[in-house]
């Protein structure tokens, strides 16, 4: 839009019917466009290309809106703009959007639950989940301006053979902290446990495994909710999947789906037979050994949210979530809700290398870089190239 803006004003400013181009000029060139306009001038006019071009040059200059006007042979101009146009066009164009965003939405006045982010409370939140943050809450605030009600919600999972894990690698960490134990053989190995157990211990010398599970997830949802603060995003909801499966909610709900016909025991499982539901297979709720799957807590956490009346559901997940489309929807189905009330929307994952190489983020090894540390590097990097730039550079 804004090279046509720049083209119109040269016409203006010439005041004769002549073909030019404003483009982008290289990479390497600190501006953002550049026109063969006083060319075509002087072409038309006879006279001297870089002549044509200081005087207008000078024309540009005299706008204000530019913060850089350079003449460069034979005859180019390269311009670059000030920042308080740049600010007044993109208010103007926000304004515009906003409109008519709201004007034509489809999303007026809609019942909206977005769920994002959701990342399991056994570590600090890293780089990759920030990029779902995001996203989530861009398109929060989209939604919102189109006239829809965003509920915002966080789902923490905080049941099941994972927090088992981080529990007993807290402890084992915990077991360095007293002298009872030398080596640490945690499935969980990352520094920040160090943390956790100290903080544990300063609030209780010998700590029980219950204890341990519990405040273990309370810290790290605390400093989970103070990152994202840190980084601009909000939730109106935290729901627990432990709250989820209170007063056998989960039995209930699968006596259910097996009323329907949609349950059926086989190889010792207990299956969902998602496959009659346009899935490509069906799924297991109940393994052998009579633990539930995560995919049995989620059947129960989305008709909890389809019960609270929303008109959709929308999801954010990352691409490594996509085996999991077809079977949610298939269980959408299954309770008997019209499919196009969920929508997923799926990102690619971030990808960090290091010397060359792809560094594998995991909270149980450890090795990821924090989404505290990637805003603290912005603030720097801002300081850096902004705030101690010598005031004579650009």
């Amino acid at each position: 839009m804004l090279k046509n803006e720049i083209n119109q004003l040269i016409k203006n400013i010439v005041g004769e019917k002549i073909n030019f181009g404003v483009s982008r000029p290289p990479k390497n060139m600190p501006f953002d466009l550049a026109t063969n306009a006083a060319i075509a001038v002087a072409r038309l006019k006879n006279t001297s290309p870089m002549s044509a071009a200081e005087k207008l040059a000078k024309e540009l200059r005299a706008t204000k809106i530019f913060s850089a006007v350079e003449v460069a042979s034979p005859g180019f101009i390269n311009l670059r703009f000030n920042w308080d146009f740049l600010w007044k066009q993109l208010e103007e164009n926000e304004r515009n959007f906003l409109t008519n965003l709201a004007r034509n939405s489809i999303w007026s006045k809609k019942k909206i639950l977005l769920e994002f982010v959701s990342a399991n409370p056994t570590g600090p939140l890293h780089i990759g989940h920030g990029r779902g943050a995001a996203l989530g809450d861009s398109l929060g605030r989209i939604l919102a301006a189109a006239g829809a009600k965003v509920v915002r919600e966080y789902y923490v999972n905080d049941a099941g053979n994972q927090i088992d894990n981080l529990t007993n690698s807290v402890l084992g960490r915990i077991q360095q902290l007293l002298g009872e134990s030398k080596k640490f053989c945690g499935e969980y190995q990352g520094e920040y446990l160090l943390t956790l157990a100290k903080k544990i211990l300063q609030e209780t010398k010998n700590p029980e495994a219950s204890y341990v599970r519990h405040r273990t997830v309370d810290l790290i949802i605390e400093e989970i909710s103070h990152s994202l603060n840190n980084f601009g995003v909000h939730f109106d909801n935290w729901v627990y999947e432990s709250s989820l499966l209170k007063n056998n909610n989960l039995e209930k709900n699968l006596a259910e789906l097996s009323r329907r016909g949609l349950l059926e025991e086989k190889d010792g499982a207990l299956w969902f037979k998602s496959s009659r539901l346009a899935d490509t297979e069906d799924r297991v709720l109940r393994r052998r050994d009579g633990r539930f799957t995560y995919f049995a807590t989620d059947i129960l956490y989305h008709r909890q949210k389809l019960q609270r009346g929303f008109d959709y559901l929308i999801n954010l997940w990352g691409a490594d979530h996509h085996g999991y489309v077809a079977r949610l929807r298939a269980a959408i189905a299954g309770l008997k809700y019209p499919p196009q009330i969920l929508q997923i929307v799926l990102y690619n994952l971030v990808t960090l290398k290091r010397a060359g190489k792809v560094v594998a983020m995991s909270t149980r090894t450890g090795e990821f870089i924090t989404l505290d540390e990637v805003v603290k590097e912005i603030v720097r990097m801002f300081y850096s190239n902004v705030v101690f730039r010598p005031t004579n550079r650009h």
